[in-house]
């Protein structure tokens, strides 16, 4: 195992890891409820079924982030990646999903 990769698992654990906060639920509601409407809202929207599936199964992931950052970011980028490959090997993915899918990775590691 190399030495970064090492010093990095055996980083310990923060002391007090800051506690969930009203701020937490509210960002919570700020991203899904606004995400699931505009799929109910548009006509036009890509894969709607994907990208509510995607703004509701990533938005949990705020709530996390204050325990576990580096675990709540990489699953958000990971996730997106795989939907982006799989979305990328498919030739009637529209283009615009790839700005959605960013922003809900960013959204993930505020």
């Amino acid at each position: 195992m190399s030495n970064p990769l090492r010093s990095l698992l055996e980083e310990p654990r923060p002391s007090a890891p800051p506690v969930r906060v009203w701020r937490d639920w509210a960002l919570l509601a700020l991203v899904t409820v606004p995400g699931v409407l505009e799929v109910v809202l548009r006509e036009d929207m890509p894969l709607p079924g994907l990208s509510v599936v995607l703004t509701v199964g990533l938005a949990p992931l705020l709530l996390w982030r204050r325990t576990h950052p580096l675990a709540a970011v990489a699953t958000a980028f990971g996730v997106v990646a795989v939907v982006d490959i799989v979305c990328r090997v498919r030739a009637d993915t529209p283009r615009d999903m790839d700005q959605r899918m960013n922003l809900l990775a960013a959204n993930s590691s505020l």
